[in-house]
């Protein structure tokens, strides 16, 4: 509660502790809620502008970042599920929430493209995590809104979740080392291969273009190919360490100042704990059909980030709205470990009421 207060001074204050580039956005998006500026070719900056101006946020960049931060800080409340993790509530959650609730203030707490996927996405998944199928017809169609409103490149997402959710639900496959390897590889090297068929560019193509129209002085934390050569095998190999460094960004933290290590830091706490959590609960009996989806949907969209963020700044930006899924993800894990010991506990209890088990008398 304290670092929410913080939070929600530092987005009243209008961020002013933040270097420029953190507002470019803002600004355009501020400048079509205003009217004083058209992204006709820019479709999603375009669409986000004029919700902004509809809902009269137009002159309120305060007021928008208010309700931006309010509405991540109660998807995050639900999905941190804080509530029904009892002694399980460890240093290791606090410090997530807290890398959470200061990623949300400090992107989702302005004018941002990115609120629509925490309210058209998110929302619905979280709203519907204990039901069947009601929950998967909410999820595909909120995705596929999101998609079709403001941001094509979410049909990819939308396909890979498909993908993701048929090998669980039809052929039963669950999420191993090896399932999780073989999914990745997969990816990489069918977007390597299909993307020239399909599109007629390589797979770096809408990464370069952004870096080489993007006007903002380099922060260090851009996206460039590591592994030299322009072929299959080098594609594959570049594509697959963007991959790996979205998650854990050991790129950033070496090339980066202080600031860097800590998000870094904090993001590989982060996946290995959505990962641990995956491996060790998906499938298991009386786990809400929304883990699944909501891991699903987080291996969906990390995937499809890997082809087309062109700095690593913006990769965490596009992720925040995404947090409490993963939050929500950690968590259930850590909530079903507290509940398998309380039932524990009730039964040594239930048995001592009773005298001795038979298979303790001698």
């Amino acid at each position: 509660m304290v670092l929410a207060g913080f939070a929600i001074a530092f987005v009243l204050a209008g961020q002013n502790l933040l270097p420029d580039h953190y507002s470019f956005d803002e600004v355009k998006i501020q400048g079509v809620a205003q009217g004083t500026q058209s992204y006709a070719h820019d479709p999603s900056f375009q669409r986000v502008g004029e919700i902004y101006r509809y809902v009269g946020l137009a002159d309120r960049p305060l007021l928008a970042g208010l309700l931006g931060f309010v509405a991540f800080a109660v998807a995050l409340s639900v999905g941190s599920q804080f509530t029904a993790l009892g002694d399980r509530f460890s240093l290791y959650l606090v410090m997530l929430m807290c890398g959470c609730v200061i990623l949300g203030a400090v992107y989702l707490g302005r004018f941002s493209k990115d609120i629509f996927v925490l309210l058209v996405v998110v929302y619905p998944l979280l709203a519907t995590r204990r039901h069947m199928a009601k929950g998967e017809v909410a999820v595909m169609a909120a995705l596929m809104a999101y998609a079709a409103i403001f941001r094509t490149y979410w049909w990819m997402v939308v396909a890979v979740y498909a993908l993701i959710r048929v090998a669980s639900i039809v052929f039963k496959v669950r999420p191993t080392l090896t399932s999780l390897a073989v999914m990745l590889v997969g990816f990489v090297i069918a977007a390597v291969w299909l993307f020239p068929l399909f599109l007629g560019v390589e797979v770096e193509h809408f990464r370069e273009q952004v870096n080489l129209m993007d006007v903002r002085a380099d922060t260090g934390s851009r996206i460039d190919p590591i592994v030299p050569g322009d072929n299959f095998v080098a594609d594959v190999a570049n594509l697959l360490l963007v991959e790996v460094n979205l998650q854990f960004p050991v790129v950033l933290a070496i090339g980066g100042g202080l600031l860097y290590v800590g998000v870094a830091g904090f993001l590989t706490a982060l996946w290995v704990g959505f990962y641990r959590a995956a491996l060790t609960t998906s499938g298991r009996r009386g786990v809400e059909p929304g883990f699944d989806r909501a891991v699903a949907l987080c291996l969906a969209f990390v995937l499809v980030q890997g082809i087309f963020e062109p700095d690593y700044g913006s990769a965490v930006r596009h992720l925040a709205p995404l947090l409490p899924l993963l939050l929500y993800v950690v968590t259930t894990r850590h909530r079903d470990v507290e509940f398998g010991r309380r039932r524990t506990r009730r039964h040594v209890r239930m048995r001592d009421s009773h005298g001795r088990s038979p298979s303790g008398r001698h």
